[in-house]
């Protein structure tokens, strides 16, 4: 008979008082394979010439609002090899994606401590997360948003989606400038940086197997 779930034990930790309390798991074998193929591409990554050159920021945000370019671009063939990869994890309509991938560790795992760990990856996948930290508008678009992001990657890079470029290019102008340009490279390293983490979550499941193992990161969460 064919083994329909992957089980688990997930125990969190106290590392203020010492208690444990521990939660059963049981992943369906098809939202299973779907996370261990999610990792599988975010392992693909760290091949690319992008990650190898070290993920930082591009750009800066000044006084005034504007947008500085920092950090030279990366060449054109080194962001189209990352564009390649990400797109199994980053398009929402690809069963891999992030989003679909965080939704399903989300809802697996019933305890409160794991939802906050979760809803905090989601957050920060976010390219509107930034906003905490700064804004970057031009009319009425908010550059460092997720509406901004789509209109870019599926007006410029993935699809050329007509509306989407004219959408944006009403905002920035006939074409993308160098700094808007760099504020979307900076925005997708972010999402990286989110996706590694989530592949290691995935992993941590994988090297638990079925034995009892604590949550990662877990004796933080109090």
């Amino acid at each position: 008979m064919v083994d329909m779930t992957k089980p688990f034990r997930v125990t969190f930790s106290n590392q203020a008082t010492g208690s444990t309390e521990s939660v059963s798991v049981d992943i369906p074998a098809d939202e299973w394979q779907l996370l261990l193929d999610f990792a599988s591409y975010a392992d693909q990554l760290e091949t690319t010439e992008f990650l190898r050159a070290g993920i930082s920021d591009h750009c800066e945000i000044t006084v005034d609002g504007s947008i500085r370019v920092t950090r030279d671009l990366p060449p054109a063939s080194r962001l189209r090899e990352l564009l390649h990869v990400l797109r199994p994890l980053i398009l929402q309509s690809e069963p891999t994606s992030y989003v679909r991938v965080v939704g399903i560790l989300g809802r697996r795992v019933d305890h409160h401590l794991w939802r906050g760990l979760i809803k905090g990856y989601a957050r920060s996948f976010r390219a509107d997360n930034s906003q905490e930290f700064f804004t970057a508008k031009v009319d009425n678009l908010m550059l460092n948003s997720e509406e901004a992001l789509d209109l870019w990657l599926n007006g410029y890079e993935y699809h050329r989606d007509r509306d989407k470029r004219d959408r944006l290019a009403a905002s920035v102008g006939s074409e993308v400038t160098d700094a808007s340009r760099a504020l979307f490279v900076d925005l997708l390293g972010a999402k990286v940086e989110a996706m590694l983490e989530v592949r290691d979550l995935v992993r941590w499941f994988e090297r638990g197997s079925v034995s009892e193992t604590e949550a990662p990161g877990a004796h933080r969460i109090t």
